[in-house]
């Protein structure tokens, strides 16, 4: 939670450590609660959160204790961004995502101003964009391939701000995010800090 700003934590020499809401609070909690996987959006979907969440915890802690699980169990390797996920082209989000990111990169590829202002910034954005737009038409997207794009998306929705193409950028990392929700369950912890 640290890491995704939703709490922060102060801590005082003498007085109690303070726990504060972080501004990516909102954020982190919708995804949380949108994704099926989550317990977050099982513990809504039983009408009683608070009961739901605490027999969870019993839970876990009690087959924690059966299985001998430390703190060390959790030092192994890291989650791999390169691992191929599998997304299926026939599904909406996936079509819509093509679709919207279609639109933002041919709109920031046709932009003479920004090839000039920013002629190498522009070409690294369309490259991502190009290879993200390639990877989300096959049968694979990897969670390293989603942060190239979003980064990509981010930049150019940075230079083109308050623009008709700025909105079009945007429907496009709407678009993705739709699809990290839908397809990317596994990894969604670890791309959050993209949006």
């Amino acid at each position: 939670m640290l890491k995704h700003d939703a709490i922060r934590i102060t801590h005082d020499p003498f007085g109690p450590t303070l726990w504060q809401r972080g501004e990516g609070y909102g954020l982190l909690s919708e995804m949380l609660q949108n994704s099926a996987d989550s317990p977050f959006f099982k513990a809504r979907a039983s009408g009683e959160e608070r009961l739901w969440l605490s027999s969870a915890l019993l839970k876990v802690n009690s087959m924690a204790r059966k299985l001998k699980i430390t703190e060390q169990d959790f030092l192994g390797a890291p989650l791999d961004e390169w691992a191929p996920i599998t997304i299926r082209q026939n599904d909406p989000e996936v079509a819509n995502a093509v679709e919207q990111l279609e639109a933002a990169t041919h709109a920031i590829e046709q932009d003479n101003g920004y090839a000039v202002t920013h002629p190498q910034e522009r070409d690294s954005v369309v490259l991502d964009l190009k290879g993200g737009l390639e990877k989300l038409r096959s049968d694979s997207i990897s969670a390293g391939s989603v942060r190239k794009l979003v980064t990509a998306l981010k930049k150019a929705s940075f230079r083109f701000a308050n623009t008709v193409k700025g909105q079009t950028i945007e429907g496009a990392l709407l678009a993705i995010k739709d699809v990290v929700k839908s397809h990317l369950s596994s990894a969604l912890e670890h791309l959050w800090s993209l949006f």
